[in-house]
């Protein structure tokens, strides 16, 4: 039995989602899910745990936080409408084994100074 979309007043399609989507529990992920189970939206499933007494199932579809577009499910791709980054892919910490720093913003001379300065270290303690 499929559950019909409840209404929900927050929701107006064009118009950002209350705090981008956000919640206390995630504050990096810019949308809400559809739940099949009630046919509600939440941001996350703790929100849905907290407000809702029946068992969870996994949400199917999301809605976008800054324009409220209502799409399939996807952890990675952004937005179908606005082409906004539903989740934050950059944070500050280990980027999935590919390190935290922005090779674009750095400087190309970092490689180089790095190793002339342990090249004439190693020279200075061999004696060269």
């Amino acid at each position: 039995m499929r559950v019909k979309a409840v209404k929900d007043p927050a929701i107006q399609d064009g118009k950002p989602l209350p705090a981008f989507g956000t919640c206390r529990h995630f504050r990096k992920s810019f949308r809400w899910f559809r739940f099949p189970c009630c046919g509600k939206a939440y941001p996350c499933d703790h929100c849905h745990e907290e407000n809702e007494s029946h068992e969870m199932k996994l949400a199917n579809r999301m809605i976008c936080g800054f324009c409220a577009y209502e799409q399939a499910y996807s952890p990675n791709n952004p937005c179908l409408r606005c082409g906004s980054n539903i989740t934050n892919k950059f944070t500050s910490h280990w980027e999935g084994g590919k390190g935290c720093r922005d090779k674009v913003r750095m400087s190309r001379l970092v490689g180089w100074s790095v190793g002339r300065s342990v090249g004439w270290l190693v020279g200075w303690l061999v004696g060269w």
